[in-house]
């Protein structure tokens, strides 16, 4: 489910961000949508569930990130 799901919304976060930028800003939108995504929120989702492990353990954190996904 993950290749459809991700291939999906990251499709539609790419036309979206198309759509608000001009044919001179496109590179750049393009540019921020990735740096935010694979750099920013991989970046803080890795080091918050690695932080989380110890304390809650492995189960409940994957539960909490599935839980707070669903609600998002």
């Amino acid at each position: 489910m993950e290749s459809i799901t991700f291939g999906l919304s990251f499709t539609a976060a790419v036309t979206y961000a198309a759509k608000l930028s001009t044919v001179t800003t496109d590179t750049s939108i393009q540019g921020m949508l990735g740096g935010l995504y694979y750099g920013v929120g991989k970046g803080v989702g890795s080091l918050v569930r690695g932080y989380m492990i110890k304390p809650v353990g492995i189960r409940s954190t994957i539960q909490f990130f599935a839980l707070a996904t669903t609600f998002t």
